[in-house]
């Protein structure tokens, strides 16, 4: 897998952006920023350009599916990857987020095995 990527993690809960933080540096991933909103995240799509977004769906304010709405009506960001971790199951939010431009699921909890093989699909 090609760890020379750069990675925005967009979660509310610093919690959840640790984990997924740490399961991308234990696959050699170093390249990480994080953003506490999907409004501090669309900045820092201003300022860098990302390889890969892991974002989170229910979150204050503007939700995940709402971020990346955002993030594919930019043409400078709009092929991004996109994975969205979420704890609701919801088809109707799977099928909605599918809609929107999400380009892979992860359910919480999920495995370190589950993350890299979602990041392998989308990167390699």
């Amino acid at each position: 897998m090609n760890v020379d990527i750069n990675v925005l993690v967009v979660d509310d809960f610093e919690f959840a952006r640790r984990i997924v933080k740490n399961v991308l540096k234990e696959i050699g991933v170093t390249n990480i920023t994080e953003a506490a909103s999907a409004t501090a995240g669309l900045n820092e799509l201003k300022k860098t350009t990302f390889n890969l977004i892991i974002t989170d769906y229910n979150m204050p304010g503007m939700n995940g599916i709402m971020f990346v709405r955002k993030v594919r009506e930019d043409d400078a960001t709009k092929d991004i990857p996109v994975i969205m971790v979420t704890s609701d199951g919801n088809k109707g939010v799977l099928l909605e987020a599918t809609e929107a431009g999400v380009n892979g699921f992860l359910n919480k909890p999920f495995t370190k095995e589950e993350l890299v093989e979602k990041i392998e699909r989308l990167i390699d």
